[in-house]
């Protein structure tokens, strides 16, 4: 028995331009798999960082 996990049909038109049509939209999944981990790594190691520079310009002295 074989497991298919993704497929790509190639399809080529009379003027000779070649589609490729996947069975998987891996676009989208890359593109959401990567939004969810920079939002975490963000949160995780850019909220410190920013909490930091918020209370150094907060009691800056020019003010």
């Amino acid at each position: 028995m074989i497991d298919l996990e993704d497929a790509a049909i190639v399809v080529r038109n009379k003027q000779g331009k070649v589609k490729i049509k996947q069975t998987q939209e891996l676009v989208a999944s890359g593109a959401l798999s990567g939004g969810f981990w920079g939002l975490l790594f963000g949160v995780i190691f850019l909220h410190p960082m920013l909490a930091l520079f918020g209370r150094r310009l907060a009691h800056s002295p020019e003010r």
